[in-house]
């Protein structure tokens, strides 16, 4: 016997009060499906500053846990590199994804806390990759630019990616 769905109503929504469906950006930002945005994506290619995005933008993923930001940065990261972890994800793949990324910090208190960018760092060094962390507060505002072009541009292929942490 077949039901028909579409006669019963629909839950109402949570209260906006404890729950929330998707953020507007405040309107300093620009969003990236935008027409604003695309112009300056646009602009961005036409002038060699996207190298890093492919890379990014093929391994790209939804985080597994809301406080998996940090974590999920990193598995992305790791794959656009093509960063071997030595070890089966699934069947006979070796892929990163989270749950290897199991040292300096119990996955379990990243699932409620999240990561601090020194943990970020920390856990980027035990799976091989050689970083320079920086806060913002031991840097100008010229010297983040000049790492944003550098980064972002003139890499054929990508072999380092900057992280911002907010």
């Amino acid at each position: 016997m077949a039901s028909d769905n579409t006669s019963q109503a629909l839950p109402a929504p949570p209260s906006p009060s404890r729950t929330f469906y998707r953020r507007t950006l405040p309107s300093s930002l620009t969003s990236f499906s935008s027409i604003e945005g695309k112009e300056i994506f646009a602009s961005a290619m036409s002038t060699g500053g996207t190298s890093a995005f492919f890379s990014l933008i093929e391994q790209l993923q939804t985080q597994p846990e809301p406080a998996y930001c940090g974590l999920t940065t990193l598995v992305i990261i790791l794959n656009a590199l093509a960063v071997d972890p030595r070890r089966k994800w699934k069947g006979p793949w070796r892929w990163y994804e989270e749950s290897m990324l199991n040292c300096c910090i119990d996955l379990d208190v990243a699932k409620e806390t999240g990561i601090t960018f020194s943990t970020f760092a920390c856990l980027a060094r035990c799976q091989g990759l050689d970083v320079h962390a920086v806060h913002g507060s031991d840097s100008t505002v010229e010297e983040f630019r000049q790492v944003v072009k550098q980064t972002c541009s003139h890499q054929k292929i990508p072999t380092s990616f900057l992280v911002i942490s907010y």
